[in-house]
């Protein structure tokens, strides 16, 4: 018997060997990107029930991927967590809602406000009730959105489009004298003699709606040239 049948007969289950030193191979381990062929992150779930993810990572060729995207259509894409069975993109609805250009400029503050007139054209309703909006201050302007449902809490509960828009440049704000409602504030225009009273759920948010909307209130006030200015 020659030694490389010898060897053989030895270790018959030792594997294959390497041609230079007799040694044994290795198993050849798969390659991580043959493990993970179905998986590939652009944000979305895509795949079997088990939970795999395409993912951007893996080398895909990019005219694969485009390919894939246009597929699917217009996406969502949304952050994840370390754990995959929680993703969450927001509807279409709600995109639209939370879509900023639904405010003609910047907004200063907004938020949910519960309103009510104190006067019309100087005179007290007949009935005065508390209405739910969605308000924002931008700029000068101040938008009221109309509430969907009773329960309205957050902005996509509220109309996508503003029910009515004043600018409040030359009006007066101030917070309401009522310790039992520290979260009470008023605006009031003088010149066409309307008043309404706002509540902001608590003292901290009324307290930073009158911050803002005094600012708003005072600027772009004309002032009168004092070559104008006439004494009798």
């Amino acid at each position: 018997m020659n030694t490389a049948e010898f060897k053989s007969a030895t270790f018959p289950n030792a594997g294959p060997r390497h041609l230079l030193d007799d040694s044994v191979m290795e198993p050849h381990a798969p390659s991580r990107g043959q493990a993970e062929s179905s998986t590939l992150s652009s944000g979305i779930s895509i795949g079997s029930s088990d939970g795999s993810e395409l993912s951007e990572e893996t080398s895909w060729p990019a005219f694969e991927r485009n390919r894939l995207y246009h597929s699917l259509g217009p996406v969502t894409r949304v952050a994840r967590n370390g754990y995959r069975g929680h993703m969450k993109a927001s509807s279409s609805a709600e995109s639209e809602d939370l879509a900023v250009h639904l405010y003609p400029g910047a907004v200063t503050i907004q938020g949910v406000l519960r309103r009510k007139t104190l006067l019309k054209e100087g005179k007290k309703p007949t009935v005065a009730s508390w209405t739910k909006y969605w308000a924002a201050l931008c700029g000068t302007q101040l938008f009221y959105y109309a509430a969907k449902s009773l329960k309205a809490t957050e902005r996509k509960h509220f109309k996508s489009t503003p029910s009515k828009n004043v600018s409040v440049v030359g009006w007066m704000v101030m917070m309401a004298d009522d310790p039992e409602h520290p979260d009470l504030f008023l605006l009031t225009d003088s010149e066409k003699g309307n008043s309404y009273k706002f509540q902001a759920g608590n003292r901290m948010n009324a307290m930073l709606w009158f911050k803002h909307l005094s600012a708003a209130c005072q600027s772009n006030r004309q002032q009168v040239p004092a070559n104008l200015m006439s004494f009798e």
